[in-house]
């Protein structure tokens, strides 16, 4: 059964959380669903990734990502992501709590916030959400919301209780700090032949991760890493505190675009870190989840 007929056939009883393997599915089931656009977007926000001013005794919220196009592996570089959400109460402020972000040359991005408050749409309260607009070239904007596992009010939204919806509804993991830490991948309905890909025969292009699929992971995932020279190349998975450190790939790997398949580490669920090392130093790292 596919996953979203496995998804629509539970989605009555309770909203489950991520069951991976987007790259297992059809084209138009792997692509991000879109969500209202809301009355509370305002054009001119700043480029600015921490949207939320500091108040005392809120906790601080970390949204990552990676954005890709719609192969599901191809990460989409220098796109304009538009995040817009609530304050703590619920209400929608006109300078903060909202901010552009730009997707660096991995299709990463991060921003940091607060847990968006509830606020009253007619008889019920609107579950904690963060809005999102992308822009990526000509290509038609995606504008979606992020919901969190376990609010008590996505079952009675009409909108998060859709089952289209259920890829964004993401778990978070506290650190030891209290802070929330959430991964949200974003799949545009973009080829990937209009995609500004790297030309790895250049010289100036630093060894990175490029892509993590799937993420969330449960089972085996694949990684796609650039290694710029012959060297011996590490990845290792560590918590967002940089403790519990595992290796995963140790090798050395010539001067190209690098594929592996790995299984997933015996590690408890939450978001943790994937680093790559060349010759011993951390060269860079991408946040995932692990389910």
């Amino acid at each position: 059964m596919k996953r979203r007929q496995a998804l629509k056939s539970f989605i009555s009883a309770s909203l489950l959380s991520f069951i991976p393997f987007k790259n297992l599915l059809a084209k138009d089931e792997c692509v991000t669903t879109d969500d209202i656009l809301g009355p509370y977007f305002i054009e001119g926000a700043p480029n600015i990734s921490v949207i939320a001013p500091e108040i005392p005794d809120v906790n601080r919220l970390f949204i990552t990502g990676t954005l890709y196009a719609k192969d599901c592996v191809t990460p989409v570089p220098n796109a304009l992501i538009d995040v817009w959400q609530a304050n703590n109460e619920g209400a929608y402020e006109d300078i903060d709590y909202r901010g552009k972000i730009y997707t660096d040359e991995s299709g990463n991005y991060a921003f940091e916030s607060i847990q968006p408050g509830k606020y009253l749409n007619g008889s019920y309260y609107r579950p904690s959400h963060i809005h999102f607009k992308i822009q990526y070239l000509n290509n038609p904007e995606l504008v979606t919301q992020l919901y969190f596992e376990g609010d008590t009010t996505l079952d009675i939204d009409p909108w998060a209780s859709d089952p289209s919806a259920v890829d964004r509804i993401i778990p978070l993991t506290t650190d030891d700090n209290n802070n929330a830490n959430g991964v949200f991948d974003i799949y545009l309905n973009v080829d990937v032949d209009t995609v500004n890909l790297n030309h790895y025969d250049r010289n100036d292009i630093p060894s990175r991760i490029e892509s993590i699929s799937p993420n969330p992971i449960s089972e085996q995932f694949e990684i796609r890493f650039y290694n710029s020279t012959n060297a011996l190349v590490t990845v290792d998975i560590c918590d967002v505190m940089g403790r519990e450190t595992k290796v995963l790939f140790e090798q050395k790997c010539t001067n190209k675009l690098h594929q592996i398949t790995l299984n997933k580490p015996e590690l408890r669920a939450g978001v943790y870190i994937l680093r790559l090392s060349v010759n011993g130093r951390k060269v860079d790292a991408k946040r995932l989840l692990l389910k």
